[in-house]
């Protein structure tokens, strides 16, 4: 974990991806202060991971080597507290490492797997307040290395809402915006006497319940209206006339993107930016330099050999008259084929690490993918009918807990079942227990275990 400046190219092109589960979006510019070249954008595919969605959103323009800039609401951002007395004491490392364990319960990324960076905000109260972006540490480096296989260079990963600057124009320094991201929304104020203010909200109600806690978090801050108001592409707003800036418009998005560029141009973006760790060396680069090596021993072994003839004919002719040489000669060749051992263990070895390797790597992708997909599959299964409680995990067995109204959920079993398969998880029946709350048993405790298929009872 780190607390990153975020220092951006200020100068040449890059490209800006807002990757939203309905919405991608792709954003080439040029220039300084940048230009917008070209915009592409499309609906997302559904029940896709980050990395996935990501790649189909550069896939949507011409493949070409440059800086990619990743916006996406898949990272957890959020405005967390720290005592003054602490954070004065600590480090930018130690910083992000206490911001890492506070923000755990509410982003369930371990702060051990996970990249964070921070910025700090305004705040009347004794604590210091720091906007934070949280991503897991394995997810992001599934995305670098979506894009290093386009050609691409991952430059920053940031959640889209909060962009630090006005959209409109005001009559002075100060304004504020609440903006909706689809279940979450964003409340920022920024002035000359107080600095930059920002609030994350849940946005899971009707579009009325979020305008409402937005007003009400302005009005707890002192903050007076108008507000402006942002709608994120792809999500439905209900009212459009409440919305100033609706980034469903082409125009909207455009003048949003590229005000998002001139920000992250600058030399310390305002917003918490996300950037990739130094990456180990690649298994194409110490395949290269095995290779290479192996190219000069192979050399040096055939040179040894001339050389090797030549003195043996040498003390061929010298034998008569000296025998030290040969003793010298055998010592000389039983060095050489040991060397020659040695070099054929030390391939077999080779073989052997990139073997584990692979197979590690299709351990790891597996992984990746299954609690996403999971996530996504109970999204799509989501109903009236039934609350998901809990879903957690324990002796290499997933479990899902949910309340429903009736004792059985038709197809819910099987169509889990058909999501996960694919992903070697196999879906047990449910056991249920009725709570006796209601005349007819009811409400039922309906429990699923899922695990793997070669462990399966």
């Amino acid at each position: 974990m780190r607390l990153h400046p975020s220092t951006f190219l200020r100068s040449g092109s890059f490209t800006v991806l807002v990757v939203l589960p309905r919405h991608l979006v792709r954003a080439d510019f040029s220039g300084q202060p940048p230009a917008l070249r070209q915009l592409w954008q499309s609906d997302a595919p559904m029940g896709e991971s980050l990395p996935v969605l990501a790649d189909a959103a550069f896939a949507l323009g011409p493949t070409r080597k440059a800086s990619v800039y990743v916006f996406a609401t898949a990272c957890w951002t959020g405005v967390l507290p720290l005592s003054s007395a602490k954070a004065s004491t600590l480090s930018a490392t130690e910083l992000c490492q206490a911001l890492g364990f506070e923000a755990e319960t509410l982003s369930n990324i371990s702060p051990f797997d996970s990249l964070l960076a921070a910025t700090p905000l305004a705040g009347k109260s004794g604590d210091r307040l720091f906007w934070v972006t949280q991503v897991s540490r394995s997810e992001l480096g599934a995305v670098e290395d979506t894009l290093l296989r386009r050609g691409a260079r991952l430059a920053g990963f940031a959640h889209p809402g909060g962009l630090p600057r006005a959209l409109s124009e005001h009559p002075g320094a100060s304004w504020s915006r609440s903006e909706l991201w689809g279940d979450s929304a964003v409340c920022i104020d920024r002035s000359d006497s107080i600095g930059l203010r920002l609030q994350v909200l849940s946005a899971f109600g009707g579009h009325g319940d979020w305008l409402n806690e937005a007003e009400a978090w302005f009005a707890t801050q002192g903050i007076a209206p108008p507000h402006e108001r942002l709608i994120a592409p792809g999500v439905p707003f209900g009212k459009a006339e409440l919305a100033a800036h609706d980034l469903n418009d082409a125009k909207g998005l455009a003048d949003w993107l590229t005000a998002w560029a001139c920000e992250i141009s600058r030399k310390t973006p305002g917003n918490p930016v996300l950037r990739a760790p130094p990456r180990p060396m690649s298994s194409e680069r110490r395949f290269s330099l095995s290779a290479g090596w192996t190219a000069l021993a192979v050399l040096f072994c055939v040179a040894h050999g001339y050389w090797l003839k030549h003195t043996e004919t040498s003390l061929q002719q010298e034998l008569a008259r000296v025998q030290e040489p040969v003793k010298r000669l055998e010592a000389t060749k039983s060095r050489a084929r040991a060397s020659a051992l040695r070099l054929a263990e030390a391939r077999e070895q080779l073989l052997v690490a990139q073997q584990q390797q692979s197979d590690w790597e299709h351990v790891t992708r597996l992984e990746r993918r299954r609690h996403a997909v999971l996530l996504h599959a109970l999204a799509d299964l989501a109903s009236d009918d039934f609350v998901v409680q809990a879903v957690g995990e324990s002796a290499g067995e997933t479990h899902i807990s949910i309340l429903a109204m009736r004792p059985e959920l038709p197809d819910f079993t099987d169509r889990l079942g058909a999501a996960m398969a694919p992903l070697n998880w196999h879906v047990e029946p449910p056991n249920r227990q009725a709570l006796n709350l209601t005349p007819d048993g009811g409400p039922w405790q309906l429990n699923w275990t899922i695990h793997e298929i070669n462990s399966a009872r």
